[in-house]
């Protein structure tokens, strides 16, 4: 069995481009003056609903938070106790504070490990999981 280097990610809803209620898992953490947020389906094995949705699930992630997109990393984390964890970075083209379009980066083994090393570290250079309070 693999090892889930996200295992204390948050239940959230936000909604699918339909606006139908879409359950997933967040983390979020703070890198220096950046923030790493990691988006999970809620069964962690990867149903689509990320994949279809990304944009739309990324601007009320900065709507709802009131994130600069420029100060933000976004992922899609993917967990299988058989195959471990796969991550994708989303690389947002943003105006402002509209996300206008975006790629998905898929990280390389070493990739994963370094930043798996800095979300599972207590060393001061690590990542720390913080919790994002939604606006008024």
């Amino acid at each position: 069995m693999k090892k889930d280097i996200l295992p204390q990610m948050e239940d959230i809803e936000l909604n699918d481009r339909k606006q139908q209620p879409a359950p997933l898992r967040l983390a979020v953490f703070q890198a220096g003056d950046r923030l790493q947020l990691f988006l999970a389906e809620h069964n962690r094995h990867g149903e689509g609903a990320i994949a279809a949705n990304s944009l739309v699930y990324i601007q009320q992630l900065i709507d709802r938070y009131q994130l600069d997109p420029a100060q933000c990393d976004f992922y899609r984390y993917v967990y299988s106790p058989a195959s471990g964890a796969l991550l994708g970075r989303f690389v947002v083209r943003h105006s402002g504070d509209k996300a206008l379009s975006y790629s998905l980066k898929m990280l390389s083994q070493l990739e994963l490990e370094s930043l798996a090393s800095l979300l599972l570290s207590e060393s001061p250079q690590a990542f720390n999981q913080v919790q994002l309070q939604a606006a008024n």
